[in-house]
């Protein structure tokens, strides 16, 4: 029988309950928003306790206190997500073998997905991508054991073992009819990050394909990019990238990206709370870059797509990506145990988060073959000597079957078909057509490189004007004008000013959005295209000077000048005038007024004028309670462009807009500023996020 000693008992009574107080909270956060009562943690402690006493009375074996222990910690982390466990003594050794250049292993990258354990992907050139694993596998069993209820350290630490032994491993995967079975020699796995290409025939176009994000990945694309210097347009292929070091991805995007932030991580507590951000320093914002995603893209390439979207610095094209944005600590308990716990979370420059939602992106390719054959009349001058030495033998009645060796570098290999030497440094036409994602990546960048011809003009030349929220710049085409959000808040006609930083930035992307919206329902903006974080290019357009104001529900100074109940909704929507002049206190105006001060031609432009501000008003309300938030009231802006037209100016943001929380009816606006509430800059993300995110679930 095995003997307990009280103390040893008692000291895991402790520990099981210091971690049942560290963690409870977690675990019902996950059921509840509420935290649990003083007197519900008692109670639940004092539960435990219970059961574990007469576990050890009672139980048909006899058991062993540290042993119960270690299981209910284990069971416990398991239920706080998949990536979270209790690493007992033999776990905590296993881990400095994983933080290791070299092990013996598949090569494969695996994660939870919807409780099963999932290959994220195979790693370029290791065993499982040479015997057929594919990203999306699902591994039911290894060798003989279930992977149902197994946590991804147990499932790996399976995985690993001596160099040259076998495993087998049986994978449930789509469009098969039934489980496959793939056997694997494992072997020590040593990965190169970065493998730059060119393309056959495309100049100016470099192909890097990063396979995970070790230690050097950033030094090997500089040196890429230095190499081949005249370089029109990058091919980032992230496909297949489990992730890895976060300090190389963050780099990886700031050599593209001059300012903002790049990812966040958010967690419980301020110390998890941090911001990436990129650098001007050696900045390249020019180069167009198309960027490869599938669903084997995990983690830190996650981050890099995502930013990079984000920024509007890439197209994203491909599959939408694994969804893998959690942040693990390793916490030492006592000498020779730990627990690795997610203490945060990662969030893109636009605020959504990557965890279980992936990039999804800009264009949806899925992978396939594009039929291919040689044109039968032309040939290719690459194809014209072999062609005529072939039909030489021909003539003299020679056969050339015989394979010779031939000696080749690390960048060379001999086809065994027809002893030709390839070039493992330039993709192939016919590589190209075997994978339309690529393909389209091709012609994406193709497209872009044409259309960044005609972007070196869109410079900011002079400064047209400087408002409270923007500069309005002059590019050299005299029909575009560039806006710059600054991130200056003032309110009350200027009596309250500040500033948040990042705030000028979320309004470009929050306004980008609603114009790009709008356009596509018909209508009429100056919106062109977001150039970068801060800057719109938009058409030049002369400002009416009548600020138009648009009601749903009564509050602000509504209330406050004719004494309607703040938050009444009112029974239709109410628009009107304000005179743009600061010196004057913008005065409300009528339609004399407008006419009187020349603002108009004629009533029929106030019509054309009120008759946009309602349907923007109608289109706006829909798209915003969609995403759980209530659009209060709002202004907008009127000018006319160059051909006299009228059309939608100036900006749609939360500085303009009221936008209340469906739910709780807390402020999602600038009235954080005007009322002192705080915490502005964290509306604003998350207004963008549910714009990007869509409906609210």
């Amino acid at each position: 029988m095995i003997q307990k000693s009280k103390k040893l008992i008692a000291a895991g009574l402790i520990s099981t309950l210091t971690a049942a107080y560290l963690f409870g909270t977690s675990i019902q956060a996950k059921e509840s928003p509420k935290e649990s009562s003083a007197k519900e943690k008692l109670e639940a402690y004092i539960k435990f306790t219970q059961i574990l006493n007469l576990i050890e009375k009672e139980y048909v074996d006899d058991v062993n206190t540290t042993t119960l222990i270690d299981k209910a910690l284990k069971g416990l982390m398991t239920n706080l997500d998949a990536h979270s466990t209790f690493m007992d003594t033999k776990s905590y050794k296993d881990l400095t073998v994983q933080t290791k250049g070299e092990f013996g292993g598949l090569g494969i990258s695996v994660g939870m997905k919807d409780g099963a354990l999932t290959v994220i992907a195979p790693l370029e050139g290791t065993p499982a991508m040479k015997a057929g694993v594919k990203a999306g596998d699902i591994i039911l069993k290894i060798d003989d054991k279930a992977t149902l209820g197994m946590n991804i350290d147990e499932a790996v630490k399976l995985m690993r073992g001596k160099p040259g032994t076998d495993i087998v491993l049986t994978i449930v995967r789509k469009n098969e009819p039934k489980p496959l079975k793939i056997k694997i020699t494992r072997d020590i796995i040593k990965i190169d990050s970065v493998y730059p290409k060119t393309i056959e025939g495309e100049d100016g176009i470099l192909y890097l394909h990063v396979a995970s994000f070790d230690q050097k990945v950033v030094e090997s694309v500089k040196k890429a990019i230095k190499e081949h210097n005249s370089t029109k347009g990058i091919i980032l292929d992230l496909r297949n990238n489990p992730g890895g070091l976060l300090d190389q991805a963050t780099g990886l995007v700031d050599m593209f990206v001059k300012k903002g932030v790049i990812v966040s991580q958010k967690g419980r507590t301020k110390y998890e709370n941090v911001e990436y951000k990129a650098h001007s320093e050696d900045t390249d914002t020019k180069t167009p870059i198309v960027t490869l995603v599938n669903g084997g893209s995990a983690s830190a390439s996650e981050i890099v797509s995502g930013a990079l979207q984000d920024f509007n610095r890439s197209v994203v094209v491909g599959e939408k990506t694994f969804g893998k944005g959690s942040v693990q600590i390793v916490i030492p308990v006592g000498k020779e145990e730990a627990l690795k716990l997610t203490v945060a979370r990662y969030y893109l420059p636009s605020g959504r988060t990557i965890q279980n939602e992936g990039v999804t992106p800009d264009i949806i390719v899925h992978p396939g073959k594009i039929d291919y054959t040689d044109d039968p009349i032309l040939l290719k001058e690459k194809d014209l000597k072999k062609h005529l030495e072939i039909e030489l033998e021909k003539v003299d009645g020679k056969s050339k079957k015989e394979t010779k060796s031939k000696s080749t570098d690390s960048n060379t290999t001999v086809s065994e078909e027809n002893n030709e030497t390839v070039n493992n440094k330039v993709i192939t036409e016919k590589i190209i057509y075997n994978d339309t994602q690529l393909k389209s990546a091709v012609d994406i960048l193709k497209a872009l490189i044409i259309t960044q011809k005609g972007k070196q003009s869109m410079e900011k030349k002079s400064l047209v004007y400087e408002g409270k929220a923007k500069k309005i710049w002059s590019t050299e085409d005299d029909k575009l004008y560039i806006s710059e959000f600054k991130d200056d808040l003032t309110a009350f006609n200027g009596e309250k000013k500040s500033s948040e930083a990042g705030k000028g930035a979320l309004n470009n992307k929050i306004s980008t959005e609603l114009f790009k919206y709008l356009n596509a329902k018909g209508v009429p903006t100056h919106f062109v295209e977001m150039l970068d974080d801060n800057h719109m290019l938009h058409k030049k357009a002369e400002v009416i000077l009548i600020e138009v104001i648009v009601r749903n529900i009564a509050t602000g100074s509504l209330s406050r000048n004719l004494g309607i109940e703040d938050g009444k909704v009112l029974p239709f929507t109410l628009v009107e005038f304000d005179y743009k002049n600061d010196e004057l206190g913008d005065p409300k105006l009528n339609d004399q007024h407008c006419l009187i001060l020349e603002l108009v031609k004629d009533v029929s432009e106030l019509e054309y004028i009120r008759y946009w501000a309602r349907r923007i008003n109608e289109l706006l309300k829909e798209f915003y309670a969609q995403r759980g938030l209530t659009l209060v009231d709002f202004k907008l802006e009127f000018g006319r462009d160059v051909d006299g037209n009228i059309i939608l100016i100036d900006e749609l943001s939360p500085d303009n807009f009221r936008l209340w929380d469906s739910e709780s009816g807390e402020s999602m606006d600038k009235d954080r500023f005007r009322k002192g509430l705080g915490g502005l800059k964290v509306a604003y993300e998350e207004v963008l996020n549910r714009i990007l995110g869509g409906n609210k679930s």
